[in-house]
């Protein structure tokens, strides 16, 4: 009732949209984790993983200071065991993650990185 005072509109209309609580807050949780991920897009095989790395975690940092409820949001998420992340983590995002994890492995291959 709160949210939809403060954006508003009837409640009712963020029933039509998320259906209930607990799809609000699943919503909530995907864009946090689709605005922390973002910074992770671009990366590269040819992006030199110490700037890339040190970028990732600035904008993290950024994240966190620009957003405090966000991230813990995302805490609180964790340290509940974390049941509500599972409906993000779909196949588009194994795919995703596995794009990442490869630019990774090639870093490796190349030793531009060391094994983690």
């Amino acid at each position: 009732n709160t949210i939809a005072q403060n954006v508003g509109l009837p409640k009712a209309n963020l029933h039509y949209y998320f259906g209930n609580k607990l799809g609000l807050y699943t919503a909530v949780l995907s864009n946090i984790l689709e605005l922390w991920d973002s910074t992770f897009n671009t990366l590269g095989v040819d992006d030199d993983p110490a700037e890339a790395l040190a970028r990732y975690i600035r904008a993290k940092m950024e994240f966190s200071r620009r957003y405090p409820l966000a991230s813990r949001i995302f805490a609180m998420e964790i340290i509940s065991g974390g049941e509500c992340l599972t409906a993000h983590f779909n196949q588009d995002y194994r795919s995703w993650f596995r794009g990442r994890a490869a630019v990774f492995e090639a870093w490796i291959a190349a030793g531009r990185m060391d094994p983690v």
